[in-house]
């Protein structure tokens, strides 16, 4: 089970322009759901979070501390209606039960309680799944739908257990995929796996630095489509050595398990898929660098007069284990970028 940013809520206010002298502050409240949902086939659990917008007198950032002012009461109905891809018929209505196992960070809102709508039933990549809230006190009810993201394969490297070289600079590391069903934004990771080793208590910690490439945008319908990015080698290098403070008397940092045959991966290569809708939900909500300073924004929830939020797919698959090739191991240990990071002997 892993949850990525399916958590967010808003904070309405209202700014009246007239020639009236007469501020009104408050308007009638309004109610409007704000749902954040995103479907993976491959997790373990499906979790939509549904808050409600607030208008209150008084700071917006206190109240937002207030767990009665973003979150409902028992009071919601959370259901998702699996449609036949090829039917287009109901093949099953899921109720979500309500959780509050998973704690929200300290922030803006109210911490560290937090209500999510959950369940385990798996999902079906051929359907489409609609999305169904329903306000038991005022009937209110809002909607969203997608459909999954499937058929993704990764065609190089060819299989996991490899070796990834980085260190001829004249040959970049390529990474290449064919486009998944409903995919449109791709983010490759490569998480690279290291140990180091305090000296004074002689304890070992494994840890991890994560390499996030730039979005790759394939057009709609572009199922099958091959792509790929190609990674320059002198670049990791030049990324370990921005993000590893040189090793001091204390600290030994070292990849694989000194003297023995290690099995466990170096670099992971981490791919994450996402709809049209959640590239667009990603495009408008970064800063901008307009004067005037106009954010746009997006939702898929309707109707809009009463839902605001993003209901989309997105899939996140690892391909796992990754090793360095032998010469870039020796790059790695005895290269002039990386050379006082890591020490000791490696595989």
């Amino acid at each position: 089970m892993n949850i990525r940013s399916t958590g967010m809520a808003l904070v309405l206010s209202a700014a009246l322009c007239g020639c009236s002298t007469k501020l009104t502050i408050d308007a009638p409240y309004k109610e409007i759901m704000v749902v954040y949902g995103l479907l993976d086939q491959k997790d373990t659990a499906t979790y939509v979070k549904v808050n409600k917008a607030y208008l209150g007198v008084g700071n917006a950032y206190s109240m937002a501390q207030i767990y009665d002012s973003v979150n409902y009461p028992n009071i919601i109905t959370v259901q998702l209606q699996q449609i036949s891809g090829s039917t287009g018929n109901l093949v099953n209505t899921i109720t979500l039960s309500r959780d509050s196992s998973v704690p929200k960070p300290s922030g803006t809102f109210s911490a560290p309680v937090q209500i999510l709508y959950k369940t385990k039933t798996p999902l079906d990549s051929s359907c489409t799944y609609n999305l169904l809230i329903t306000d038991n006190k005022t009937h209110n009810t809002v909607t969203g739908s997608t459909q999954l993201i499937s058929g993704f394969s990764v065609t190089q490297p060819f299989e996991s257990g490899g070796y990834l070289n980085f260190a001829n600079s004249a040959l970049p590391l390529r990474i290449a995929w064919n486009c998944a069903q409903n995919g449109v934004v791709y983010t490759i990771t490569l998480r690279f796996y290291y140990y180091e080793l305090n000296l004074t208590t002689h304890v070992t910690t494994k840890k991890h630095l994560d390499w996030i490439m730039p979005n790759q945008i394939a057009p709609q319908g572009s199922a099958g489509l091959p792509m790929f990015i190609t990674i320059n080698g002198p670049s990791f290098y030049q990324f370990l050595e921005s993000e590893l403070s040189p090793l001091n008397s204390n600290t030994n940092r070292y990849v694989g398990n000194p003297g023995a045959s290690d099995t466990t991966s170096i670099v992971d290569l981490i791919f994450d898929i996402g709809t049209q809708d959640l590239n667009t939900y990603i495009s408008v909500s970064q800063p901008t660098n307009s004067i005037t300073q106009n954010q746009p924004s997006f939702s898929d929830i309707l109707p809009a007069k009463t839902g605001y939020g993003l209901f989309t797919a997105r899939f996140h698959t690892v391909m796992t284990p990754n090793f360095l090739s032998p010469s870039s191991l020796d790059s790695l240990y005895f290269g002039a970028q990386t050379n006082a990071l890591f020490s000791g002997s490696y595989y």
